[in-house]
């Protein structure tokens, strides 16, 4: 993993762009929950390769995760459209 600096008006896209990685990888890799740390003259790592594996892509996560709590809910007809009952 090699390392680089923020530039000054530089945004998380605009980073990840100038770096050729997914914004994603940049934020997993540095421990960042908010682009807002990404400040000029910050260090950062950049990360190897494409999404997955040891950075996996959190859309990808989410998505997963929803599908997993769709399969866990039973539709039911209430009327006026469906209801969604928590099977546990």
């Amino acid at each position: 993993m090699r390392s680089d600096y923020v530039l000054a008006g530089e945004d998380l896209n605009g980073l990840s762009a100038r770096l050729g990685v997914p914004a994603c990888m940049l934020m997993r890799a540095n421990g960042l929950y908010s682009p807002a740390w990404l400040l000029p003259g910050r260090e950062v790592l950049v990360p190897e390769g494409r999404c997955g594996g040891e950075f996996p892509c959190p859309r990808a996560a989410f998505y997963r995760m929803a599908a997993a709590r769709r399969e866990k809910l039973m539709p039911v007809s209430a009327g006026a459209g469906p209801v969604f009952i928590k099977l546990t």
